[in-house]
């Protein structure tokens, strides 16, 4: 008899990149630009923001897929008062966290570098 598979941690790990960046929200999508994990209220993103989201997205996954971005290169983008700031979490996949002035892009960028070991792990055991 196989072991239960293990339990999808991705809403955790979002849930916890989230409060250590001090972020609006963080959002996991996949490859084909599918929402796979996720944390925060961004259904009050305003649309100017989910455009700029969406994006940076594609920009990030053609990067990698190209291999114009390495592990932990990122792209950042403003808009409004808010900022995200995304990578690729190999070529399946990218990271992206949203946050306003109450956090700082290093910040941002420290907690994501630290997070994304945990989500690769993540996304390989879906």
């Amino acid at each position: 008899m196989e072991p239960p598979p293990p339990p999808n941690e991705l809403p955790e790990l979002c849930e916890r990149l989230q409060r250590d960046a001090q972020a609006e929200g963080v959002l996991v999508l996949g490859a084909e630009g599918e929402l796979v994990g996720h944390s925060g209220d961004l259904g009050r993103l305003p649309d100017a923001a989910v455009d700029a989201v969406a994006d940076l997205v594609a920009d990030v996954l053609q990067g990698a897929a190209r291999h114009e971005l390495q592990d932990g290169d990122d792209l950042v983008a403003e808009i409004g008062e808010l900022q995200a700031c995304a990578a690729s979490l190999g070529e399946r996949a990218a990271l992206v966290v949203v946050f306003d002035s109450s956090s700082t892009l290093a910040l941002v960028r420290l907690r994501m570098k630290r997070a994304r070991e945990l989500l690769l792990r993540s996304l390989d055991a879906r």
